[in-house]
């Protein structure tokens, strides 16, 4: 587009390429509608390569590069065609009175129909013929008058029919000859292009070997470098296809996602993020956690290790990023500022999410409120090696860097988070349960149990009971 052209309608656009003496192809306001993104247009090349690639190699199929310059195409790229392959007749069709021929192939439905018109017409030519030579002996052979006039009839008839069956080839081919060619229109192929998806990082394409990154692009357009640094997280390069590879769209771009150490990539442009897990949380300016980044901070589980039992395999590490909006892992010293000013049984609604609020002893339910609602991401680690009961669960930590909280502290609502003590217990992820003694939530005790755990715990509760009741009554 020339100087001036940026932002400008379709009209204006068109307006000021004619004045730089320049051809318009098309005036884009979006990479999807630049014209190397037409999917029927082909160089010469990627004709070849396509045909190739979607033929099979035992009977390969022949395309043609078009002659004529398509006006939707830019200069050198044209539409291809595929040469259909010809189609063999189960029954072949006679032409012109010879045999039925065995192996016949036609091109196309075209020539097929080409065929059947004629072999008609010529069946009907003889037909005809046959009918004269038969009204032509009832006249010579028949006694009567009747019998006389019949075979003058018939040769009437016979002769009116071959007439109209020979007009209509006459009249077809003076109005328009290909409508007895009967050949039907060649549509262009459509070209084959790789979307990329939207997960996919820069390095992660280029390892595969299939884009490059797109010359035709000044050099100073190649990258929009993030605030992190070149080819650094939320860094953006312009990408094209490598020769002879499957195309991509024009204008196509991919994100670096590459971060220091084990942390990783929040792309936001001139405000990406390098993070761990529990680097996003409520007291961060530039990041707002959510579900999905919270997500994306989840460090790898460690292979799974085999036991001595043969083909059984147990957890080592299991890891978690979670997004919730519990105040022990968001307000400081919940524990401490809670045992102070207590915690109030109401609640405050706000935005459809229904928050427990500190109440009394000076502390304002407006100042909770704004991180509260931000939410915070929170790591959970299950080290499996340690972890050897349902029971073990409860102390588990969560924490991100500002706060820390055992799973049996965690509120117990979908509201909060999507991981808990019972969310955990549920789901076993060191698998410490069996079959028989599988690990259930107890919210009475909150804390997570085997029945026979639980049964233990009872025991322990109703011994403790006992002795008090024992020292109350000075036995």
């Amino acid at each position: 587009m020339p100087a001036g052209g940026e932002g400008v309608s379709s009209a204006a656009c068109e307006t000021l390429c004619l004045k730089a003496d320049q051809t318009v192809v098309v005036c884009a306001t979006d990479p999807a509608q630049y014209p190397a993104n037409f999917f029927r247009c082909f160089t010469r090349d990627d004709c070849t390569r396509q045909c190739k690639e979607q033929s099979d190699p035992k009977d390969p199929d022949t395309c043609f590069f078009g002659i004529e310059q398509p006006k939707s195409c830019l200069p050198g790229h044209h539409y291809c065609y595929r040469n259909d392959k010809p189609y063999t007749l189960a029954y072949g069709i006679p032409e012109q009175g010879g045999a039925s021929p065995t192996g016949q192939k036609v091109a196309d439905v075209g020539e097929f129909i080409n065929l059947m018109y004629k072999f008609l017409l010529w069946g009907g030519v003889t037909i005809a013929i046959v009918m004269i030579m038969i009204g032509g002996f009832k006249m010579v052979l028949s006694a009567t008058t009747d019998k006389v006039k019949g075979g003058k009839e018939q040769i009437r008839n016979a002769v009116i029919g071959l007439v109209l069956l020979i007009m209509s080839g006459l009249i077809l081919q003076t109005v328009n000859p290909q409508l007895l060619s009967l050949t039907p229109p060649k549509l262009p192929m459509l070209k084959t292009v790789d979307f990329l998806g939207a997960g996919q990082g820069c390095e992660e394409l280029f390892k595969a070997g299939n884009i490059e990154i797109d010359a035709s692009v000044p050099a100073g357009k190649q990258e929009k470098i993030s605030n992190l640094g070149s080819k650094q997280c939320g860094s953006v390069a312009a990408i094209r296809a490598k020769a002879g590879k499957t195309a991509i769209p024009a204008g196509s771009t991919c994100t670096y996602t590459k971060c220091p150490g084990v942390k990783m990539c929040l792309p936001n442009g001139d405000k990406s993020l390098c993070l761990s897990c529990g680097e996003l949380n409520a007291s961060l300016n530039e990041g707002i956690p959510s579900a999905s980044s919270c997500e994306k901070l989840k460090k790898p589980d460690l292979p799974d290790e085999k036991t001595d039992v043969a083909g059984v395999t147990k957890p080592v590490e299991r890891n978690y990023c979670f997004y919730t909006h519990d105040p022990g892992l968001i307000i400081d010293d919940w524990k401490n500022v809670a045992g102070v000013i207590g915690v109030g049984a109401v609640t405050y609604l706000t935005g459809g999410l229904t928050l427990p609020l500190l109440l009394g002893a000076g502390a304002t339910v407006a100042s909770y409120i704004p991180d509260l609602m931000k939410g915070t991401c929170a790591e959970l680690i299950l080290d499996c090696r340690k972890i050897t009961s349902c029971v073990q669960y409860d102390e588990v930590k969560a924490e991100n860097e500002n706060e820390e909280q055992e799973l049996n502290d965690l509120y117990i609502s979908s509201t909060f988070g999507s991981v808990n003590l019972e969310t955990i217990c549920q789901e076993d992820p060191c698998k410490v349960g069996t079959f028989a003694q599988p690990c259930k939530y107890n919210a009475s005790k909150s804390s997570c149990l085997s029945d026979e755990e639980k049964k233990d715990q009872e025991k322990i509760d109703e011994s403790s009971r006992g002795a008090t009741f024992g020292r109350k009554a000075g036995l």
